[in-house]
């Protein structure tokens, strides 16, 4: 059809589909991927400008033309059924960016209109093979049906839209609805990239670090490929990319996010000092004499959240163990904070004692609320975890995380060091965002971080002594010396109470 740039041929039963639009080397590099033997989930990343829906569109078609039969189910998705008409499915079904509609009109039987879903619009197209390229959105209002869908493959377009945590749950069912015995069985996400912590970016491995999280199954079924503005700039006008390109000085974060396609890069970080090469180390053997303390974030159906930490005689905090679980009772979190505490040499690969002096909890843990009993505050100390209440200054502990990010000490390392082994806080610290119109952070994700800033925030700092003069000092002996003459003299008058 040459207003989609397709040959489509038919000899018999089977369908040929020849694509005349010479594809980029990411985009044939795309195809490639989720045409690929044992592979069931493909991430199309990058940047803007990228040439990521027209592809998508065009494979999602492909496979509906070479699979398809009466009934086969295809999802198209985006976030909100708005972005959905304007973008993904106007490249599908009219062509965007010169190009023509992703799929043929010649091989549609009919469109159809299903008033439950559509703004008075056809959200279903069939195919003359039977085959049914449903579009939908995912708002929880229409996620009920969706779910009961048996499909053959599936597309979501802006994918990083979707950052909560019922839409991961929302997305690992679609996976599981992927059983149609005659499709790929196949789902595509598109995206910009997001913050590191978003739940994509986890499942795809896409920062430092997440790739080997994944088990060997998921690196085998899962397959990412990722591209920058650059792979596809004879698409583009020259315009548009030398205006993309200038952002670098004035606009680094966005030049980053949006040209070369890195996750975490985005405006209105918290903790843009924080680097992994920076403050993120290997574990090591602790000194006995280094003080031990602890920070503790309670959540029921969000995350409990335990941090160990180590201060050293220089005044140099490390974060040495965490423990990071949701939806468990007390008695689980309280058993692994002994098990960190009492043996962190066959917990976490390291020597030393985690025994702390004192472990600061969220003051609100003292409040009974909803509890029909007892607060968690009397509840962990029922297990035998016994706790202070924590300074929840968010402000001040933002602040004052900050100043340790920055503080160097004589090595030329910052104050604040972190194990690379407590992974949900090296994740949580740079994907901080200030709360719009604020000091404060969003709320999101921040449960580790929460529990660093209880520990940090409630020690009182050590100030720095002033090194004596010489006529200052004094050895031991002499102290002594002077305590015995003193005593021989009798109590002062003002120690006796005598006017």
């Amino acid at each position: 059809m040459s207003e989609s740039g397709y040959d489509v041929e038919r000899r018999g039963d089977r369908v040929i589909i020849r694509d005349r639009i010479v594809p980029n080397q990411k985009q044939a590099e795309f195809y490639r991927s989720c045409d690929e033997t044992g592979v069931r989930e493909i991430l199309f990343d990058g940047s803007l400008g990228f040439g990521k829906t027209q592809a998508g569109c065009r494979k999602i078609v492909a496979w509906a033309m070479k699979y398809g039969r009466p009934g086969q189910k295809y999802l198209v998705a985006r976030k909100t059924y708005l972005q959905l008409e304007d973008t993904t499915k106007a490249a599908m079904l009219k062509g965007d960016g010169g190009l023509g509609p992703a799929l043929p009109g010649g091989e549609v039987s009919e469109y159809v209109l299903e008033q439950e879903y559509a703004f008075g619009t056809f959200n279903k197209v069939v195919l003359k093979n039977g085959a049914e390229i449903l579009f939908r959105s995912l708002e929880p209002e229409h996620q009920g049906k969706i779910k009961n869908l048996t499909l053959a493959g599936f597309l979501i377009d802006q994918a990083e839209e979707l950052d909560s945590d019922e839409d991961e749950e929302l997305v690992e069912t679609l996976v599981k609805r992927l059983r149609d015995p005659n499709g790929p069985c196949k789902g595509i996400y598109l995206a910009n990239p997001g913050p590191e912590d978003h739940w994509l970016s986890r499942r795809f491995g896409c920062s430092p670090g997440q790739l080997s999280d994944l088990s060997r199954y998921e690196r085998r079924t899962r397959k990412r490929v990722h591209g920058t503005l650059f792979d596809n700039i004879h698409n583009l006008p020259p315009a548009y990319v030398i205006d993309m390109v200038q952002t670098k000085d004035r606009r680094p974060d966005f030049y980053r996010r949006y040209v070369l396609g890195e996750w975490g890069a985005f405006g209105g970080r918290r903790f843009k000092q924080f680097s992994r090469g920076r403050h993120v180390i290997a574990p090591f053997n602790l000194n006995e004499e280094w003080e031990i303390l602890a920070g503790l974030d309670y959540g029921s159906a969000a995350p409990t959240v335990y941090l160990s930490m180590a201060i050293d005689l220089a005044g140099r905090w490390y974060v040495t163990a965490e423990h990071y679980e949701a939806e468990q009772p007390l008695s689980h979190h309280a058993g692994r904070i002994k098990m960190i505490e009492s043996n962190p040499g066959a917990i976490l690969g390291f020597e030393g004692q985690l025994s702390p002096s004192v472990r600061w909890l969220d003051p609100s843990a003292w409040r009974r609320e909803r509890r029909e009993f007892q607060s968690v505050a009397a509840e962990l100390r029922d297990y035998g975890i016994f706790c202070a209440k924590a300074q929840n200054d968010r402000l001040g502990g933002w602040n004052r995380i900050e100043e340790m990010l920055v503080d160097e000490l004589p090595d030329g390392r910052p104050r604040l060091q972190i194990f690379e082994t407590c992974t949900n806080l090296i994740r949580e610290l740079p994907n901080l965002k200030y709360k719009v119109g604020t000091d404060d952070v969003e709320k999101v994700n921040d449960h580790a971080a929460d529990a660093l800033r209880y520990g940090i925030m409630s020690r009182t700092a050590t100030p720095l002594e002033k090194e004596k003069t010489p006529s200052e000092a004094h050895t031991r002996e002499e102290i002594v010396a002077r305590i015995i003459e003193r005593a021989k003299k009798g109590p002062r008058v003002s120690e006796v109470g005598v006017d």
